[in-house]
């Protein structure tokens, strides 16, 4: 009884034309070939009898042979006789064989997939094009001391306070902004072990190597941020647009935990409370950065604690209906921004739309660094 061999669904017989068919097949792939029989001897009818001669147990050892002979072949014409005869195979180690290739090819196409993934994922950071939020980098400044910093993607937000909000300043006009680019925080305020890694020295009155650094004029934090450049950071001061961004962290309460604060969930003075009537702990001094809770991104401190310079000059915001896009604030002016409150402010000082203006050689501020998308 002749051999045949089910290829594409069908059942090739043993005839010349299906010899030739096999040998049009396999002209491409001539490992397939030399395996499968001697392209000397070109005689279909040969290579069926020497297979029948040994029946059924020959034609599994032939394939077994054909296999080891050429495993890299097995995608083409080789892998479809296998396939459509593993049914009737009778080696399983051959089956075993063949499985665990297919595993390895298919390892091998995740983990080119999951690199591309990665690339694209590392390029996106790179161009401030990524969206996802919770990412986390460490880098290392002057004086081997490091810094987190926290991803912000790009978005829009409504930035300012709305009429409703008790105890708003008129300059806190609510008005949408798009950032089109991220940009990566600090995840803490700058501390004073980091600023004296860098800078040699540490102004603070409050003194503690976890504790925020400050007495800091404007200027001097600018010195710092030219010492943080060669180590190759595209290190500044963040926009007053992106420090609350950041501070909201996809929220539009008066604080990103909600809307009271008496203390409790940061440091400030809880004798003058926010939201609720009930007073709170007032410390009289800073705390180590992250004492209280993170905010949805993942940032500590951004309500009181020390209030934070930002790099714009103070002015009035736009119109309540215009869309700003990446603002930078006035191009001159008399004070420099702060934001976040500290911890002898109010509890409504510490709104995520509060704002003062402060001229810019008052040392009595802390800040928090900021680099451009791709850190370097």
């Amino acid at each position: 009884m002749g051999i045949e061999f089910k290829m594409n669904g069908e059942w090739f017989p043993e005839t010349p034309e299906t010899f030739a068919e096999l040998q049009s097949l396999a002209r491409g792939e001539p490992e397939i070939w030399e395996a499968i029989c001697d392209p000397r001897q070109n005689d279909w009818h040969c290579f069926l009898r020497q297979v029948e001669e040994c029946g059924e147990a020959n034609r599994v050892r032939l394939l077994e042979q054909i296999y080891h002979d050429s495993p890299n072949a097995c995608s083409g014409l080789l892998m479809r006789i296998l396939k459509a005869d593993e049914a009737e195979l009778r080696s399983e180690e051959l089956k075993d064989e063949i499985k665990k290739h297919q595993a390895e090819e298919e390892l091998v196409q995740r983990v080119k997939e999951e690199t591309e993934r990665y690339k694209a994922f590392e390029d996106a950071l790179r161009n401030g094009s990524c969206l996802e939020t919770g990412i986390c980098r460490t880098i290392t400044l002057l004086g081997d001391v490091t810094m987190e910093m926290i991803y912000c993607p790009p978005g829009e937000f409504m930035m300012g306070s709305p009429a409703s909000e008790g105890e708003r300043s008129e300059s806190e006009t609510l008005h949408r902004v798009q950032l089109t680019r991220g940009f990566w925080l600090g995840k803490y305020e700058v501390t004073q072990l980091q600023w004296q890694g860098v800078m040699q020295y540490n102004p603070s009155s409050h003194k503690g190597d976890a504790r925020p650094v400050i007495s800091l004029s404007w200027g001097e934090c600018q010195e710092f941020i030219r010492r943080v450049r060669f180590c190759h950071y595209c290190a500044r001061l963040p926009t007053e647009a992106e420090w609350e961004y950041a501070c909201r962290a996809g929220t539009s309460t008066v604080y990103s935990w909600g809307n009271s604060l008496n203390g409790d969930m940061a440091n400030c003075s809880g004798d003058h409370p926010y939201g609720t009537k009930i007073m709170g702990r007032y410390l009289g001094g800073t705390t180590s950065v992250g004492t209280y809770g993170a905010n949805p991104w993942g940032f500590y401190d951004m309500h009181g604690n020390i209030p934070e310079w930002c790099n714009d000059w103070y002015g009035k915001y736009c119109c309540e209906d215009e869309l700003v896009v990446d603002p930078k604030g006035p191009a001159t002016g008399e004070y420099r921004v702060t934001r976040g409150g500290g911890y002898n402010y109010s509890a409504s000082a510490c709104r995520s739309a509060s704002r003062m203006g402060v001229r810019p050689d008052c040392r009595w501020f802390g800040f928090r660094l900021c680099c451009s998308a791709g850190l370097c």
